[in-house]
């Protein structure tokens, strides 16, 4: 195995005792599903060691140009999340360091051309602040239709609402009577 390190060091390959290369598991996780071409999203990260433990890594997305589009870290449990816009033009990669020294570098995912992205937040102790955000060629396909907001938690239906879409962020405020206490 070859570990593709970005910061110009000399490689260290970490082993346990039976000769095998202990590489982190990283995953990046849109907030909505997907990424949206053009569409700012929040993108959580997961890091865990071959034992399915969290870690902490640290690294940044560049552009397959080599700018640097964004900065992300985890933390407890090896979870972290940060900001970032994609355009499709372009290629992402995560490149960083697991907190033991371990180089890594992965291609995020590619944006969907059209679509939504939607961000929860607690906005007060009864109300949840949906914010659904897309790009201008999505409105224009679908300006004014109703989306329908359905949110299910343990295969029950604790809400339903429905937002029409007249520019590119749409926010609502959503009563939490029904949604599951954590």
């Amino acid at each position: 195995m070859v570990i593709v390190n970005p910061y110009g060091i000399e490689s260290q390959h970490v082993s346990d005792p039976s000769g095998k290369i202990n590489m982190p598991d990283i995953g990046f996780y849109p907030e909505g599903g997907s990424l949206i071409e053009d569409v700012p999203s929040i993108v959580g990260v997961k890091a865990v060691n071959p034992d399915g433990l969290g870690i902490n890594v640290s690294g940044t997305i560049i552009t397959s140009k080599g700018d640097t589009v964004a900065k992300f870290a985890t933390s407890r449990f090896g979870m972290g999340s940060f900001s970032f816009t994609s355009n499709r033009k372009l290629k992402y990669f995560a490149i960083g360091k697991t907190d033991s020294g371990v180089p890594f570098r992965i291609e995020m995912p590619e944006p969907l051309k059209t679509g939504y992205a939607i961000s929860l937040s607690e906005y007060s102790n009864q109300e949840i602040k949906i914010s659904i955000r897309t790009n201008p060629e999505t409105l224009a396909k679908n300006h004014g239709r109703e989306l329908v907001i359905v949110g299910k938690s343990h295969n029950t239906l604790c809400l339903m609402s429905f937002i029409t879409m007249s520019s590119v962020v749409t926010s609502a405020l959503l009563p939490k009577r029904n949604s599951p206490k954590v």
